[in-house]
Parts: structure tokens; sequence; C-alpha cells
């Protein structure tokens, strides 16, 4: 992984022909749209062979110290998720 200013790039190799968006969506949870991988990667086709080494950029936007948070999670809602069901999952208080 090579860090820069304020993002995060991680390296990966796909199965064979599976398509960007599989691997920015399952492999990577969602960390970025696969049109930001597109971008990155003008040169890769968006189907990917075995072998194809693939920039995955992470944009990474940080607290500030002032900001007083204890943690920081990230979570990709999912089709019938809500709020309180999310809250729910990591034992927080959801107001209604």
């Amino acid at each position: 992984m090579v860090a820069h200013a304020n993002n995060l790039s991680t390296m990966t190799a796909p199965a064979n022909q599976q398509p960007l968006h599989i691997v920015s969506t399952t492999k990577l949870q969602n960390l970025m749209q696969y049109q930001s991988v597109q971008h990155v990667n003008p040169t890769v086709p968006t189907d990917l062979d075995v072998g194809t080494m693939v920039t995955f950029p992470v944009f990474c936007q940080c607290l500030a110290t002032t900001d007083n948070a204890a943690a920081l999670v990230s979570y990709v809602m999912q089709p019938g998720d809500t709020y309180t069901s999310i809250a729910a999952a990591f034992f927080v208080a959801y107001p209604q």
C-alpha cells in the first residue's frame, strides 16, 4: 500500500475477466467508485485479466483532533438497512 497526502492506494490482482466494479464493490467493500478506478487506470480495460495490476484509490478524510472522536467507523449501507438497524448492529442509540 502506498500512502499519499489524503488518500491511500492499494494494488490487487483480480480474477480473470472480473469487471472493475465487482472488484471495487466486493474485494474492497465499496471504498471507492469504480469510475475513480477507471480514472486512475486509463489504459486498463474494465474487464480484467489475471495478472493485471490495477490501482484502487481509497480517498480518506481524516478527522481533526478538535472533532473529539473516539473512533471513526465506515460502513457501506446494504439493501434493507435502516439507520435504526445499523445503530443496533454497532450498539449505539439512534434518536427516534
